[in-house]
């Protein structure tokens, strides 16, 4: 289990889930820049493959690697 902060955001990687809380809507990309996940209510959980994720929620922008 990884979790991190930024700001008013917070993900947490755990089992291949990303979990994501913002105050803000929240969209997921792949490392080819295709969306693959979104939720507009600041509340995301989302089963991913392996791979590097970019995590955008108001104006934080994480990395996230699976």
């Amino acid at each position: 289990n990884v979790g991190m902060d930024c700001g008013d955001v917070r993900v947490s990687v755990a089992n291949g889930r990303l979990e994501v809380e913002a105050p803000a809507s929240i969209e997921v990309f792949n490392s080819a820049g295709v969306l693959v996940a979104r939720a507009a209510d600041g509340s995301l959980s989302v089963d991913l493959s392996s791979g590097i994720y970019v995590v955008s929620a108001g104006t934080a922008i994480l990395k996230v690697v699976l």
